[in-house]
Formats: C-alpha cells, structure tokens, sequence
C-alpha cells in the first residue's frame, strides 16, 4: 500500500517537474529540492530513487535559465553572501525574504549540490553511483553559471571528503569510489585551481590528499589500485600547469612515499579483480611524472632519491608473478614499471645520488643469483604445486638493468 502511494505521488510530482519546473519561482525550488531528496532516499521502490536523481539534472537545467541578471562585480554583495555561507546560513541565506535575488540564486546552486551529495550517502551503491555520477555531470555542464567554488567546496565536496570510508564496506564500493576519483581529479585542476589565495586552495587541496591517503589505508586493492590510477592521473594533469605551489607538490611526493609495499595476500582474493601486484604497479607508475615535477621547481633532495630507491627495491623483489607470466625473456609488469621509473634519473647525477643509483641497480643486478633461492625457501612449503612457477627468476630484469648499469658508469665524468 505505501509503495502505491508512492508510486502515486511520484507521478504527480514528475509531472509538475517535467512540464510546469519553468513556470515556479524561484522560492519554491528548495521546497522542490527537498521533495527530490525524499524520493531518492525512500527505500521501497528503487526505480523512484533513480529517477528522482536524474530530476536533480532538470532542477540545475532550470536554474541556469535562471542566471541572476544581477551583476556579480558587487563586491560588497558577493562578500556579505559568502559570509553567511561560511557561517552556516545557506537555508535561512535561500528562505529569507530579506536575501537578494542573487543569494537566493546562488544559496539554491549550492543547496542543490550539496543535497544531491546527501544522497552518496545512501546504502545502496546504485543510487550511490548514480548520485556522484549526476553531480559531476550537473558539473561538467553548469560550472560556468556556479558561485564561488571555494563555497561549493565547503557545502558539497568537503562533505564527500570527509565522509570515512572502512574496510567494512562490500567489494562493490570500489565502483563508487572509482567514479569519485574520476570525477575529482578532473575537477580540482579544472576548478580549484586558482592559487592566488594560497591558505585557502592549500585547504581545499589538502581535503583531497587526505582522502586519497585515507583510501590507500584500506585493504580493498580494487580501490588502493583505482587510488594510483587516479593520483597518476593527477600528477600529469600538473605537469600541463604553467605555476604550481611547493606545498601541493611535496604534498604529492609524502603521500606517494608513504605507501607500505607489503607483500600480503600474495594469491588472488575471489573478492577482488585486482592484485596486491597490480596495486603496486600502479603505485610505481606514478613516480616518473612526480619526480618530473619535482625536478621542476627543484625540490628534490638526496633524502627523498634515497627513499625512492628503498620503495624500488623492495617493489621489484615482489615475491610472486601475475598468473600464466614469465620473467625469463622480458620483465614482469610490476620489474617494468621499477626500470622505468630508474630512468628518470639523468647521467652524473651529484657523487651522493650517483652512489645510491649504482647500489640499487648493482642490487637488481644480483637478484637472480640470491633472492630466488630465499623465496623458494620461504614460499614454496606454502604455495599449491600450480603456483610455484609463479616465483620469479629475475633473469630478464637483471639483464636489463646491467646494461644500463655499464653505460651509466661509462658516463661518469
């Protein structure tokens, strides 16, 4: 019986939405806002909260017809509304009948985002991936009629960011999590990038590390490997960045550095698709664009090559290959993204880094001949007869690295 009603007022309220949004003033859209929200979070017919989701879409349509023909250049106007946002006055900001035109509009910009954000925190994962796959679309075609986007941080995104994410959710939060990641690392270049206030884009940027340090916590490798993709993503965003503050970029270099490479759960979980060696194959791949930019506004220092160096070394003795992979004619993935990360370290570098370059590729050099052994003392009582050919032999990437080991000496001034 309740499900009918529901279905009932649905069908009402979508034809006031579908054909009659245009014709409502503006005062009412929060009272519409309010009803969406209810609609999706209703747990009895989940088609209704799906489409109640794809009606926030037709509301942010409806608002950027709406553009305040008030000019912005206000200061004074611009500076009182951002004061109230800021002291938690966006409601009674949109309800007064005091507020002008343009707070109204604006206030109904940011409760809209923020209430679509409310609903990422639904149970079910589809309306949670249908709700942060709205927003960033509502994003991707209505920032231009946006107010300030440090509000829009504070109203919506924060919230997002801020919201803990444990080892206690299902398998299939990865997805929500993947399209969040997708979504803010092609926002924040795109929109939080103006650092002439350096205090406040440092905020609004550590909100994101800190989410992203946050999810590398977890134990899930679908999502420690969607965190890399997406950080990686990120870091050659900013090589396309004419300015970029120090802080943001060291910043970048501590949460890479201060990744565990940890070799547990070395066989494949049937609760993941991805592997603890996929995650760190991805990890590694991100240190060329990081230290490209680092190298860039020098700052890199001795301490962090030698770090580096010690995160390389312990990576590519990985213990176990990827299933039905051979390290003997070419190097496995995870030793291929470790040689290539070498490379980015040009010939006579100073006699310190020089040093620790030539230990850790000597190093490499000699892992067939002692490092093997130890794994199959270690491993083998415990690994089914099927996976034994799975510890690797080294063979390939120690060739390849004692090439490159002699003509980096023979360039040596």
């Amino acid at each position: 019986k309740h499900k009918d009603m529901i279905q009932m007022s649905f069908e009402v309220f979508k034809l006031i939405s579908d054909d009659f949004l245009q014709t409502l003033p503006l005062d009412i859209i929060k009272n519409v806002i309010d009803t969406l929200l209810n609609f999706v979070t209703q747990d009895r017919d989940l088609n209704i909260s799906f489409s109640s989701i794809s009606q926030f879409w037709l509301v942010g349509d409806y608002l950027r017809t709406c553009t305040s023909k008030e000019t912005q250049e206000d200061v004074k106007l611009v500076a009182e509304f951002n004061s109230k946002i800021k002291d938690g006055k966006l409601v009674e900001t949109i309800i007064s009948k005091k507020s002008h035109p343009y707070e109204v509009y604006n206030g109904l910009w940011l409760y809209l985002l923020k209430k679509l954000m409310e609903c990422t925190e639904d149970k079910r994962l589809e309306v949670k991936n249908g709700a942060i796959q709205t927003f960033f679309r509502i994003v991707d075609s209505h920032a231009a009629s946006f107010p300030s986007w440090d509000l829009i941080c504070l109203e919506a995104i924060k919230p997002l960011l801020t919201a803990r994410v444990t080892n206690d959710e299902p398998p299939e939060i990865s997805e929500f999590l993947n399209i969040t990641l997708q979504g803010l690392v092609q926002l924040y270049p795109a929109h939080l990038s103006n650092f002439s206030n350096v205090q406040e884009s440092s905020d609004e940027w550590s909100l994101l590390f800190d989410y992203i340090n946050m999810l590398t916590q977890l134990s899930s490798f679908d999502i420690i490997f969607s965190v890399f993709t997406n950080f990686k993503t990120l870091l050659v965003t900013f090589e396309t960045f004419e300015e970029l503050p120090s802080g943001i970029l060291t910043s970048c270099y501590e949460l890479w550095s201060g990744y565990n490479v940890v070799y547990t759960n070395l066989s494949k979980s049937p609760s993941y698709k991805k592997t603890n060696s996929d995650c760190l194959e991805e990890f590694i791949n991100c240190y060329p664009p990081l230290y490209r930019l680092l190298r860039k506004k020098n700052l890199i220092s001795t301490e962090q090559i030698e770090k580096s160096l010690s995160i390389f070394n312990s990576a590519v003795r990985y213990p176990l290959l990827p299933e039905f992979s051979s390290d003997k004619s070419r190097p496995s993935s995870l030793q291929a993204a470790v040689y290539n990360s070498l490379q980015v370290y040009e010939p006579n570098q100073t006699p310190d880094v020089e040093l620790l370059l030539l230990t850790q590729m000597s190093n490499i050099v000699i892992l067939p001949f002692d490092t093997r052994e130890r794994i199959q003392k270690k491993l083998a009582h415990k690994l089914p007869s099927a996976s034994k050919s799975s510890i690797p032999t080294f063979e390939a990437i120690s060739y390849k690295v004692c090439e490159n080991l002699y003509e980096r000496i023979l360039k040596i001034e």
